[in-house]
């Protein structure tokens, strides 16, 4: 039996039962199989760099120093960058919604989180996403929420 499975925790969420060796990897592939769909879902309706570039009328080099500076939120995806076509407005500063850029940087976790985080509903926000909060205008609040993401 390893350490993990000897503490309370574990034997609590498993009545002291040990799984199989086959139970275990067919957990284990059923929860990577539900990642990569999740991951799928997050990023079904995102831009390529080019289309970024396009769409914001820059170089095709330009969205990948913008993800490096962060102004611009993408996940690699397939050996290239995927752009959440959502973090775009043409009125915005920059092409992005407004606020967008201090709450993402605000954001200490993986690109794939950030995304999540989102679109995800949030118990600070009264179930609302992140993102809808951000479109009403809650950057400043949305802040200081982002800073706690991640932190332990």
């Amino acid at each position: 039996m390893s350490a993990r499975e000897q503490t309370p925790l574990f034997q609590a969420l498993t009545g002291g039962r040990t799984a199989t060796e086959k139970e275990r990897l067919a957990l284990e592939s059923a929860n990577l199989a539900r990642y990569f769909q999740h991951r799928q879902e997050l990023l079904r309706d995102s831009l390529s760099a080019v289309e970024v570039a396009h769409l914001l009328g820059t170089s095709r080099q330009t969205p990948h120093d913008r993800v490096k500076a962060g102004t611009l939120l993408a996940v690699r995806e397939r050996g290239g960058l995927r752009f959440p076509r959502w973090q775009f407005d043409p009125n915005g500063p920059d092409g992005v919604l407004a606020n967008f850029v201090p709450v993402l940087r605000a954001l200490d976790v993986t690109p794939l989180a950030q995304v999540s985080w989102f679109v995800r509903p949030n118990p600070y926000l009264e179930g609302r996403t992140p993102l809808e909060a951000l479109r009403a205008g809650e950057g400043e609040r949305l802040v200081s929420i982002a800073r706690g993401v991640g932190v332990s």
